[in-house]
């Protein structure tokens, strides 16, 4: 309950609706302390990381990745997402998620059920926010087949939360 997960941005490019992120990793704030640090494994010179989320037992934080000067705002580039063990702010391996990685499309805004058992994301042909084509897709918390939902529609679906009891 004393930690805040973050995406920390060093340098953005760009205007209106279309931005290149160069370098952005996940940080950890002890709101105790008001000291923060990179997580290991979600800090690779290698990919821009951002837009991380708690399991629930605070054991892991799933976040959006891609590579550094890909545009990921608006209409162009793709994200994949990924996680990475708290493990204490040691961190360690990001591990790409299975159903929403390395599927040829847009991958972003993962949130974690409350059980932990689920994550539930966005998916688009290319870009982040706004995109006609961004449906909400459901994978197990440890990879594997995604789903689209029912509840998706001709329309844009994104910024979802679970409701407090998991039920909607």
């Amino acid at each position: 309950p004393n930690l805040l997960a973050f995406g920390e941005v060093d340098e953005t490019i760009g205007v209106k609706d279309q931005m290149m992120v160069r370098r952005s990793d996940i940080h950890v704030l002890n709101i105790s302390t008001g000291k923060h640090s990179a997580l290991p494994g979600a800090s690779s010179p290698e990919r821009v990381e951002n837009l991380p989320y708690w399991s629930p037992d605070g054991k892991r934080i799933v976040f959006l990745r891609t590579k550094p000067g890909q545009m990921w705002h608006g209409a162009a580039g793709q994200l994949d997402l990924a996680w990475v063990a708290y493990n204490g702010g040691k961190g360690g391996k990001a591990q790409a998620l299975k159903g929403g990685s390395d599927n040829g499309r847009s991958n972003f805004m993962p949130v974690y059920s409350p059980d932990g058992k689920w994550i539930v994301f966005t998916q688009a042909d290319q870009g982040f926010f706004s995109q006609e084509s961004a449906d909400l897709y459901i994978v197990a918390a440890d990879g594997g087949p995604a789903r689209a939902m029912d509840c998706n529609s001709s329309h844009t679906e994104s910024w979802h939360r679970f409701s407090p009891d998991g039920k909607w």
